[in-house]
């Protein structure tokens, strides 16, 4: 991250090519493999190294998409788009990987939020592709109706899976909130008409069944955005 953060000034004011762009491809390549961290300290380890350090060092460098918006001027990968897709693996696997538990899934959606929102009004959410928005958007839906229902397991799993469920909807209404401010009118159409309207269909052809996405219909409508509510009330009244 320190080298993230000496380098940037150097690239912002160097003769902007696309050979002398900043690095964050080989940056991202270089750490993500160790996404996400898998370390338990040795027993009277005097070096105090904790997961939680390891994790907090490993999000800084993932999470710093300061020169985002000059790499992508060139058609580059951005550092938000690959760790974007590096999280999301965890919450939507493919089917010949194991499927996480849910605090590893909690983990991805709370570097999600980071990634997304790292300071209070940040503009970071305004750069996303649409295609991470369309990946995020199904990822987050399936991960909460999942966490929902597996709130009724109980027990620890139980308590695991509600925070999970607690953390997709805050950060989906957080993310139907900025987007309806976006200049990129897109992004919300994906993130909430969209959703809205496959789910208003869902819940008029079988609304006893449907907990779920009332659910998430409510997260969104949470978000507080005057077109999203409106839209919420509109797809949720349909005869």
């Amino acid at each position: 991250h320190n080298t993230q953060v000496a380098l940037a000034p150097w690239f912002a004011t160097a003769s902007a090519t696309p050979e002398a762009v900043f690095p964050i491809e080989d940056i991202f390549e270089a750490v993500a493999p160790y996404y996400p961290i898998q370390f338990s300290p040795p027993p009277n380890d005097i070096h105090g190294i904790t997961r939680e350090k390891l994790h907090k060092a490993l999000l800084s460098v993932l999470t710093f998409t300061t020169v985002d918006p000059g790499v992508a001027k060139f058609n580059c990968q951005t550092m938000m788009t690959l760790s974007a897709d590096l999280f999301l693996e965890s919450l939507l696997p493919s089917p010949e990987d194991d499927n996480p538990g849910p605090l590893d899934k909690l983990d991805a959606v709370e570097c999600l939020s980071t990634l997304l929102f790292p300071e209070p009004n940040s503009k970071v959410v305004d750069q996303m592709e649409t295609r991470i928005a369309v990946s995020l958007s199904q990822a987050l839906k399936v991960t909460h109706d999942e966490a929902s229902l597996g709130v009724a397991q109980g027990g620890q799993m139980g308590k695991e899976n509600k925070r999970l469920a607690d953390q997709c909807r805050t950060l989906v209404s957080r993310l139907a909130f900025q987007l309806e401010q976006s200049p990129n009118k897109e992004l919300w159409d994906i993130f909430v008409h969209q959703p809205l309207k496959n789910l208003s269909s869902k819940l008029s052809s079988a609304p006893a069944s449907c907990k779920t996405s009332i659910a998430y219909m409510a997260c969104l409508t949470a978000s507080g955005g005057s077109r999203t509510l409106r839209e919420c009330l509109t797809m949720g009244l349909q005869p």
